[in-house]
């Protein structure tokens, strides 16, 4: 089934060139990068630090000689799809069908120019050359920061954080002969995006992280100059109001750091990623989100930049949230998506009758410039929904309808055409339908079948099936008294027997619940899916006649009262706010 995608906006040359530069609109899907990517020397050498390898299969791999079954710590050969050659490695781990390897520490491959091929054009040379001896300056600039973000330097670096030394003045003094100023900064910033470009993703982070501490610390420095220099100038009997050189200086100082600044939170975000090292890449998109929204509420960007540097965030967070395992990052997806967030700027009209309820500004993103995402939304949202239901995944699961159906005409797909037919029109059999399409489409993407391996369990692909079956079969016992275990397993894609046994399961988790359905109180009328588990407390399998009796249980009048006459008292309570406030305060929400 091809998918039908109406894309916004047009593709920049590269997603690693603009992390440093004003972020470009984005492409009409994500581009994968390369798990490992080499060190390229100008005398032709590859180097590369160890990195772990899964999802090898055991045809890839060259075993010792007497070895058939290899275990953790065997060591092994296989070629690298990076490299493009044979390199040794130690399995780590064992997964079902494939294995999880570590390259060697470092190693150093010798690559010659093939027979044949053209000499290196004047141009490119001369780049080459440029850029090299730009880089060496770099060096030479910056050989106190490389110094710093040495490890075997970590006592000195902690004992300059500890005298509260740790800015450009501070190095100055504590090292005069390494002729450090404002400019070293400057040239620090530029070394990391240098570093960048080579691919040296540990280096350039251990320079992205000092230069954010350093220019913080430059930034608070450089704000009580400016304070002392405007005092001057008020002090001044001539004083007609106008800054000063000394203050326009000061003031562009202090933008050009925030700037930088904002362009290295980026970097980290991708370093984070790139490096699967000590840095959490959930921590660096954390803090990228803020920056974001502080900007845009400085209007130091314009709503165009604003939402260009949101759907590059939403697409490096699909890579986040699927490198981790299949249940967490699905719910960390949501809430990125999915869980309302109050705005500042909520206007009301009178008595507060128009105002706008709390949303969530990704998923606006998601629908104005890149609605392919909601494939990757709909996914977390049904593996999410394996946990139990909540008043928050109603809501969530609202919203997402919602939009899925309003962007209908510029993305549709498998996912989304399952979500539809299931939630909105209730349609099994074409949800059944869908399903088959759903699990191919799901095991040729890059993010929910590439990663699983790294994801842990099942991966995203086994658990969205596992809780999609689950919906269906949710659906069916609101629907019917008596099931066909034969036509369960039509719509489920399972054998009559693999659908029995898996029946039984679900029937004894039911079983093993409490029913805690008496203190639940108004939160009955959302859990029509909690209802259906209910009745599958008590239901029973019919093995000569393959059919499944459901349990119906009625509410008690006590549960249908308490849904009924819960929010009399919320609403009671809203309507006098609005009497003796006629300009409206935020009306209180239930829980």
């Amino acid at each position: 089934m091809r998918e039908n995608v109406a894309a916004t906006a047009t593709a920049p040359t590269s997603p690693l060139v603009s992390l440093f530069l004003t972020p470009s609109p984005l492409p009409p899907a994500a581009v994968p990068l390369l798990p490992l990517s080499p060190r390229f020397s100008q005398n032709g050498v590859i180097t590369t630090a160890g990195a772990d390898v899964t999802g090898v299969p055991l045809s890839e791999l060259i075993l010792p000689a007497g070895t058939t079954a290899p275990m953790e710590g065997t060591k092994v050969e296989y070629v690298h799809s990076v490299v493009g050659a044979k390199l040794s490695a130690t399995i780590t781990s064992v997964e079902e069908t494939s294995y999880a390897l570590t390259a060697d520490a470092r190693f150093n491959l010798h690559v010659d120019a093939p027979a044949g091929s053209p000499a290196e054009p004047a141009e490119l040379a001369a780049k080459r050359v440029a850029t090299e001896t730009r880089h060496a300056a770099l060096r030479l600039k910056c050989r106190l920061f490389e110094s710093l973000v040495d490890p075997a330097n970590t006592e000195d670096l902690q004992r300059m954080r500890t005298e509260k030394r740790m800015n450009i003045a501070g190095l100055a003094e504590a090292y005069p002969s390494m002729d450090v100023d404002e400019s070293s900064l400057d040239a620090l910033f530029e070394l990391a995006q240098s570093e960048m470009q080579r691919s040296n993703y540990y280096d350039s982070s251990d320079y992205l992280t000092l230069f954010d501490e350093l220019a913080e610390a430059e930034v608070a420095v450089t704000k009580a100059k400016l304070r002392d220099a405007t005092q001057a100038s008020a002090a001044q009997a001539d004083y007609d109001g106008e800054r000063s050189e000394e203050e326009s200086a000061l003031l562009a100082r202090v933008a050009q750091l925030g700037e930088q600044r904002f362009r290295v939170q980026w970097g980290l975000l991708v370093t984070s990623i790139l490096t699967e090292c000590d840095s959490n890449p959930l921590v660096a998109l954390k803090a990228l989100r803020a920056a974001i929204d502080a900007r845009a509420k400085a209007k130091c960007v314009t709503p165009l930049e604003h939402l260009q540097q949101q759907t590059w965030l939403a697409h490096w967070a699909i890579w986040i949230f699927f490198s981790e395992k299949a249940t967490t990052g699905a719910s960390l997806l949501c809430d990125f998506f999915l869980k309302p967030e109050e705005s500042g700027d909520q206007s009301s009209g009178r008595h507060g009758r128009n105002r706008k309820q709390p949303t969530n500004p990704y998923l606006c993103v998601v629908q104005s410039n890149c609605p392919w995402l909601l494939r990757y939304i709909a996914v977390a949202h049904i593996i999410s929904s394996q946990g139990g239901r909540s008043h928050s995944l109603a809501a969530q699961e609202k919203e997402l309808v919602r939009v899925i159906n309003m962007e209908k005409g510029s993305y549709s797909g498998p996912v989304t055409m399952f979500v539809e037919r299931l939630v909105v029109a209730h349609d099994l059999e074409g949800a059944k339908d869908a399903l088959e399409s759903v699990n191919a489409c799901l095991r040729a993407d890059y993010f929910a079948a590439g990663r699983a391996t790294s994801a842990g369990s099942a991966g995203f692909v086994g658990q969205f099936m596992l809780a999609a079956r689950k919906l269906i079969i949710e659906a069916s016992c609101r629907i019917h008294q008596k099931l066909d275990l034969a036509q369960l397993a039509r719509k489920l894609q399972m054998e009559p027997t693999e659908a029995e046994q898996w029946m039984v399961k679900i029937i004894r988790s039911s079983e093993s619940r409490k029913d805690d359905s008496s203190g639940r109180g108004g939160k009955y009328e959302e859990s029509l899916k909690e209802l259906a588990m209910q009745q599958m407390k008590g239901a029973k399998i019919d093995s000569l006649k393959s059919h499944i009796i459901m349990s119906v249980e009625a509410p008690s009048v006590y549960a249908q009262l308490v849904a009924k006459t819960e929010g009399l008292q919320l609403r009671s309570e809203n309507l006098c706010r609005y009497l003796t406030d006629p300009a409206g305060v935020q009306p209180r929400m239930r829980k």
